[in-house]
């Protein structure tokens, strides 16, 4: 059966048929040839601000890092890595919703995305969605592949600090310790789940190691918890020294501070 029976042209209406459908090809493939260097060049457009953000984003210049990201996304919504980079800079500026849908984003991009695993459980702590956290770090430390396995359990820390079962988060602090020693984060927070359980005597030279570990980033907290411990350890005259400090460096602390000098002063 001849072509121009299937489509029921007669002679003339085929040759002309014909001309138009290869004209018709031929439009395809051009505006194919142009769309493809278009196409490329979004993406090409998106990995260098995608660049640039995540540069901002290791230097702490969070609003510049944002609004580079911000960019590549437009360039290129499917980037798995644009996504979760996003997630940390929205992080960074407070807004947890934000990074959340980011960051889920991100792992429904790409489901073996580790790292954004990890980034979305430390968020969903901030948001005291401990138990959806939890369930992803359980995957991260499933990933025997995964590198970093120290900030799940730092992650995995926190979320235990936040539900007061400070015997294991002083575990999960150790583990992550024992990978990373000098982490101002898991120091702190090992120091501090320390005092949590009263284990005043082990504190004080936990929270020493904090204080140093955390002076490079000015982390007061473990200033302030230090003198908290010896507080409650009955040392009035350390903690009157370490609250002064504190509230002489003028630290985010310094009320708390003036507080707890009234309150010793009783």
């Amino acid at each position: 059966m001849s072509f121009c029976k299937i489509l029921n042209f007669n002679k003339t209406e085929s040759i002309k048929t014909y001309i138009y459908l290869i004209l018709f090809l031929l439009l395809i493939l051009f505006l194919a040839n142009c769309a493809s260097p278009q196409k490329s060049s979004s993406k090409e457009l998106a990995q260098v601000h995608l660049r640039l953000g995540t540069n901002h984003l290791e230097n702490g210049l969070y609003p510049e890092a944002l609004k580079d990201l911000l960019t590549a996304e437009s360039y290129d919504s499917t980037d798995p890595l644009i996504q979760n980079n996003l997630g940390l800079a929205y992080f960074m500026r407070d807004k947890y919703d934000l990074a959340e849908i980011h960051l889920k984003n991100a792992v429904k991009l790409e489901s073996s995305f580790t790292d954004a695993k990890n980034n979305l459980s430390r968020v969903l702590i901030e948001k005291n969605n401990l138990s959806e956290a939890k369930s992803y770090i359980k995957d991260v430390l499933n990933d025997l592949t995964y590198s970093y396995a120290w900030k799940a359990y730092i992650n995995l820390g926190l979320a235990q600090f936040k539900e007061s079962n400070f015997k294991e988060a002083k575990e999960s602090f150790l583990t992550a310790l024992n990978s990373e020693r000098e982490n101002c984060l898991a120091a702190n927070y090992y120091a501090r789940s320390l005092l949590e359980l009263k284990n005043y005597k082990p504190a004080v030279v936990a929270f020493e190691k904090a204080e140093a570990y955390c002076l490079k980033s000015k982390f007061d907290e473990p200033s302030y918890f230090s003198a908290l411990n010896f507080y409650r350890m009955g040392d009035a005259y350390k903690a009157k020294l370490k609250f002064e400090s504190l509230i002489e460096r003028g630290s985010s602390f310094k009320e708390k501070s003036e507080q707890m000098l009234e309150l010793l002063k009783k």
